[in-house]
């Protein structure tokens, strides 16, 4: 009887004995008795199979778990990588083809552009005809209500500068300087390696702008870009029609420019200087 009294006592001890948290009096009544008892022995044997057995399960299971999760990682990082892949080839192309688009316009030897610029108190009209070797430019800036007119003519040799403001009309003739008004390729890059990681920050997005179908590019920030801010680029000719900006200028923040082109329809009437019996020449020292 009180064999069976201990083997109750002793199986009921035996969980906790198996995980170590039964104290050294109650460890010493179990393994004495245990020495003693084939049965209760048994059952101890059993216990740890079972907990043996339960732990490879759970093993088993946390790696299972574990294989899953790092192949979904495995799969996310792929998307991610995949979708990068793409939105860089895709920038790449339209950049490039924008690229060499505008090529062709920027060779054009007979064109008419214009820059408008709009600021707080000041306004700026830029006009610059090319045709050949000759070209004309004419700037109009109307700044805290003070208007001013310059006007540029060149023959590729030589320069005369004819200007009119509030204080009168003077002119500057056979000037020796050098223009530069050519229109410019904007999304130019130096070879494939810079095409790409120039691309590859840049943001560009599908825009209509005064009824042109455009791409606006923002963040593509090469040594050729007009505004890394954005820029509205027609798709038809690659070329700007509008640049944004955010520097601070002393009245504010400047504004966008505007840009509008024509080509083939120069003539060498936009040529014909004004009188020069109308302005005061003045003359270099």
């Amino acid at each position: 009887m009180e064999n069976n009294k201990a083997c109750k006592i002793v199986q009921d001890l035996l969980p906790s004995y198996i995980e170590n948290v039964t104290n050294d009096e109650s460890n010493q009544f179990i393994e004495k008795h245990l020495l003693n008892c084939e049965n209760c022995m048994k059952s101890l044997n059993l216990m740890k199979e079972d907990r043996d057995t339960m732990d490879m399960k759970k093993e088993i299971n946390f790696f299972k778990k574990y294989k899953n999760k790092l192949k979904l990682l495995k799969i996310v990082i792929l998307i991610i990588i995949l979708f990068f892949l793409l939105t860089t080839i895709r920038k790449t192309i339209i950049i490039s083809n924008l690229s060499n688009l505008s090529q062709q316009y920027i060779n054009a030897t007979n064109y008419h552009k214009i820059m408008y610029a709009y600021e707080k108190d000041s306004y700026i009209k830029n006009e610059v005809y090319c045709m050949k070797d000759k070209k004309f430019i004419e700037t109009t800036k109307i700044i805290d209500g003070n208007k001013q007119i310059t006007k540029i003519y060149t023959d590729g040799k030589s320069v005369n500068i004819y200007t009119e403001d509030e204080k009168g009309k003077t002119a500057k003739l056979n000037q020796k300087m050098q223009l530069s008004v050519d229109t410019q390729n904007y999304l130019y890059t130096d070879n494939f390696v810079h095409l790409v990681s120039y691309s590859i920050p840049a943001s560009i997005k599908s825009k209509d702008y005064c009824g042109k179908s455009c791409y606006y590019i923002a963040n593509f920030d090469t040594p050729y870009s007009i505004s890394k801010d954005g820029v509205y680029i027609d798709k038809e000719t690659g070329l700007v029609v509008r640049a944004m900006t955010s520097i601070e200028a002393a009245n504010g923040i400047a504004p966008a420019v505007d840009y509008v082109y024509e080509f083939g329809n120069v003539t060498e009437e936009n040529f014909i200087e004004p009188d020069i019996e109308e302005y005061t020449v003045i003359e270099e020292l």
